[in-house]
């Protein structure tokens, strides 16, 4: 049985700062404040968060 979920979210920021908190690793931890982040800029790039 398969499950989804959807999930929409709203930012109070330019679609630029997103982007770059998302694939910058450094940020990433910043803003998550979740441990580890390790994030490749190269398209079909490894990631782990």
């Amino acid at each position: 049985m398969a499950t989804s979920i959807h999930q929409e979210l709203a930012f109070k920021a330019k679609p630029k700062e997103v982007y770059s908190a998302i694939m910058d690793s450094k940020k990433h931890m910043a803003f998550t404040k979740n441990g580890a982040a390790k994030i490749s800029k190269r398209v079909g790039g490894a990631f782990s968060a």
